[in-house]
């Protein structure tokens, strides 16, 4: 039989130790109701706490996966005459004030340049707001698209 050992108030990761789950009974292994940092409460088994096999929740893991994604278009140097669009997600008004909606502004081809390729022209520049073909690239889930240099209609003016 293992020794039972009291980690209550001990943190691990992001998780702190509030009591023993008695609830969970599994053979060899105690659980235990930890909180995270962002306020969720969840049951952990002792041993993988200790052994730093959970660090955080899984809102907690999909946040962080999430952020290293979004930070891969900061790191991405575009070859050739390709770009890097960041898509324009802000709320846009018509000169009367009606708000068009957020499922129509998603759908318009329209972005800011945050990156160029080594071969493009010197018409186009990081902070540019264009208007391109979408009918051949596909936005990442974080609102970023490389496309070719060739697929921009334009340079809007502001």
């Amino acid at each position: 039989m293992k020794r039972f050992i009291d980690i209550t108030g001990m943190k691990f990761g992001k998780w702190t130790v509030i009591k023993r789950d008695l609830k969970k009974l599994h053979e060899g292994s105690a659980f235990w109701i930890c909180l995270c940092e962002c306020g969720i409460k969840s049951s952990c088994n002792g041993s993988k706490l200790r052994n730093s096999g959970t660090k955080q929740c899984i809102q907690c893991q999909y946040e962080s996966y999430r952020k290293k994604r979004t930070n891969m278009f900061d790191k991405l140097r575009p070859l050739g005459t390709r770009v890097i669009i960041k898509l324009n997600t802000e709320i846009d008004k018509t000169t009367s004030g009606i708000i068009i909606s957020e499922d129509t502004s998603k759908n318009r081809p329209i972005g800011t340049i945050i990156s160029t390729g080594s071969d493009t022209s010197s018409a186009i520049k990081i902070g540019d707001v264009v208007y391109f073909d979408d009918r051949t690239v596909q936005a990442h889930e974080d609102g970023h698209v490389v496309v070719k240099e060739s697929d921009i209609l334009g340079v809007i003016k502001e």
